[in-house]
């Protein structure tokens, strides 16, 4: 009967051992974020990011918006992207590329600006979405 007993004692702690031992923290790649059951991971949505890989916060609020002067086209994503030369996004949390406004003639922008400027004195920029302001001809302001 001891043995019987002490069999089945031996026998639970190694079956408690594999048990403990076996649930490990989980983490997540970038562009995710653990979720609520603590055993998988959810993906952040479009217009929201998350750098960290191994990620090991718990909800949603781990992912970030994307800054204004970029977008997330994807969900998942662990970086923005940047609006393109000659537009800007004044707005953070932008999904679509077309969130990036081009710029009016008379004013121009960098990569990830969020706003234009306008062009300086002596300088014009004669169409909409440039990067930079041309010199006036000679002779003209």
């Amino acid at each position: 009967m001891f043995q019987n007993n002490m069999l089945i004692f031996v026998l639970i702690i190694f079956v408690n051992i594999r048990c403990i031992s076996s649930q490990t923290a989980i983490t997540c790649p970038a562009g995710q974020f653990i979720a609520s059951n603590g055993i998988s991971c959810n993906i952040c949505p479009s217009g929201q990011y998350q750098p960290i890989n191994g990620n090991t916060q718990g909800s949603a609020a781990s992912c970030i918006y994307c800054p204004a002067g970029t977008f997330g086209s994807s969900s998942g994503a662990s970086t923005c992207t940047v609006c393109p030369s000659g537009q800007y996004n004044p707005t953070g949390g932008a999904s679509l590329s077309t969130s990036c406004l081009g710029c009016t003639p008379g004013s121009y922008s960098g990569f990830g600006w969020i706003s234009c400027q306008l062009c300086p004195g002596g300088q014009f920029a004669s169409s909409s979405s440039l990067s930079s302001c041309s010199p006036c001809p000679a002779g003209k302001d």
